[in-house]
């Protein structure tokens, strides 16, 4: 088995060395890039304002994680030993993306170094990859689920033998979804990319290989449910209703297939609509449609080339160019019962870059495509160094509003310790958030940044609330606190005697009711 697994790998002329000294230009690249484009949010620990306070340097995932379906998080963890410290973890995460970005070059042939770099570059500095990064005790289950995503496609088809091939891809998207299911839309994507570089190339088994593909995503996913229900049973565990993970079955995504595929596409429309145009620090809707419009023209181009070399081929083209969003999108397929969050887009984060490595190979002899295909460059290089400015913002604002935070924190330590309200005795219960007191301070690049920024923003219920104010002051602030529990805040939010309190740090916003001392933050 392992002789016909080398002698498949092989068989495309191109040893394991040839490969790594092919590609480790560009990797080292990619690293280089991203570890200066997120040196502050390493240096300083940054985490955004969702689970990423709540979670300090160390967190081991569990029974709650497995009930999610994620439980090759488990092993992840356990090989890192649940430190979540930077800049190592951030590292880790990075050489994930970036070595799964050198596969996906490599897969669809990519032998422009330009081309190569700038689809690299376009996709490390995403919404997508910085707010992973923001998730800091689980970016590397974040990393390690995209790499073997596009390692699953890439062995699919570098292995020439159909049930090897299919068997080792399906192994890596099994792991894949193990980590976090959201990048199995990598692993479509990727399928996508390769069958229209066949395509081009004229490759006459074009069904073979697209059957082949798909095959190793369907058995990789039926491998996944199994190790899953394996799992729960091992460890009497149950499967969460968060985010309708209880719901996970191939029955159930055929039965909600219908209505899904609409939500597909059109969660594929308000990603560059509502996430892109709205997260680019210059150029809003304007470079989204120009560069729609440019590589549209290009494809159309493409596309007219392999139809009149090949009717079949320049529709079957055409078809996977239409099954973008649904690729892209293929989680909403599986998970029938939950929404799209921005932690969730990596696949919609790979779309340009995808094309961008693609069109490195289109048709460029006449005047009129070598123009197309220069203003497309021109126009991918503002919108990178849109996101990059983009992402600096966001990270100097999560470095604001965290000290902002700690600020508030500090003071009202320091009221609490006038007051000889400081008692290991007692439990503290902070009503409302930093970001609504009158000490927190907003630069004027606040208003610039991502809402996930927002270090002590608005919290949306109770229990994040509580976990917040939690993870701010014993993991970030470092004071030793016992926080009340959700139960005695919801009651505490309802009593009169806080109803009434005015907002720190005026006389009176400070209370003890019992053995439960009281802030009115905001």
């Amino acid at each position: 088995m392992g002789d016909r697994l080398k002698e498949s790998l092989t068989n495309g002329g191109r040893s394991l060395k040839s490969f790594i000294r092919e590609n480790r230009a560009f990797f080292l690249f990619l690293m280089l890039f991203s570890a200066v484009l997120y040196f502050r949010l390493m240096a300083e620990e940054l985490v955004n304002c969702y689970d990423g306070i709540w979670e300090g340097t160390y967190h081991l995932a569990g029974a709650w994680e497995l009930s999610l379906g994620r439980w090759f998080w488990l092993m992840i963890d356990r090989l890192r030993l649940g430190v979540s410290c930077d800049p190592m973890t951030s590292l880790m995460a990075l050489a994930c993306y970036c070595l799964g970005l050198t596969f996906c070059a490599d897969l669809l042939g990519c032998k422009d170094s330009s081309a190569r770099w700038l689809a690299g570059a376009l996709f490390l500095s995403s919404q997508s990859v910085l707010i992973a990064l923001s998730y800091r005790f689980m970016s590397p289950t974040f990393g390690a689920a995209f790499l073997l995503a596009i390692l699953g496609i890439w062995l699919c088809a570098r292995i020439k033998s159909f049930p090897l091939g299919m068997l080792a891809g399906s192994f890596c998207i099994c792991l894949s979804m193990g980590a976090y299911q959201a990048f199995i839309g990598c692993a479509c994507l990727a399928l996508i990319g390769w069958i229209i570089k066949k395509l081009k190339e004229g490759a006459s088994n074009i069904l073979l290989l697209l059957t082949k593909g798909v095959g190793a995503i369907l058995l990789g996913g039926i491998e996944y449910l199994i190790v899953w229900e394996i799992g729960l049973w091992c460890f009497q565990v149950e499967k969460s209703g968060y985010a309708g993970a209880n719901t996970y079955s191939l029955l159930n995504t055929i039965i909600k297939f219908p209505k899904r595929i609409a939500d597909v596409y059109q969660c594929f429309g308000l990603y560059f609509k509502d996430v892109i145009c709205k997260t680019l620090y210059f150029g809003g809707t304007i470079l989204p449609v120009i560069l729609l419009i440019l590589v549209a023209a290009i494809l159309a181009a493409d596309i007219w080339n392999v139809l009149r070399a090949d009717k079949k081929g320049g529709i079957v083209y055409l078809l996977m160019l239409i099954a973008v969003p649904a690729a892209a999108g293929s989680v909403l397929m599986v998970a029938t019962d939950t929404a799209l969050s921005i932690q969730m887009t990596g696949a919609y984060a790979l779309v340009v870059p995808i094309f961008v490595l693609l069109l490195s190979a289109a048709e460029k002899r006449t005047l009129p495509l070598k123009t197309l295909h220069l203003m497309v460059s021109i126009t991918a290089v503002i919108f990178l160094y849109s996101q990059i400015l983009q992402t600096q913002v966001d990270q100097k604002t999560m470095a604001e509003t965290k000290t902002s935070s700690m600020n508030v924190v500090a003071e009202i330590h320091e009221r609490l310790g006038a007051e000889n309200l400081l008692s290991e005795e007692l439990r503290y219960c902070f009503i409302g958030v930093p970001a609504g007191n009158p000490m927190y301070y907003r630069s004027e690049t606040f208003w610039k940044a991502n809402g996930y920024a927002y270090i002590g923003g608005s919290w949306p219920d109770s229990q994040s609330v509580v976990r917040s104010w939690n993870g701010l002051i014993r993991d970030i602030c470092q004071i030793n606190m016992n926080i009340c529990s959700i139960a005695e805040y919801n009651m505490l939010c309802t009593d009169e005697k806080v109803v009434d309190m005015p907002v720190f740090p005026a006389q009176g916003s400070v209370i003890r009711i019992g053995d439960i001392v009281v802030i009115r933050v905001s």
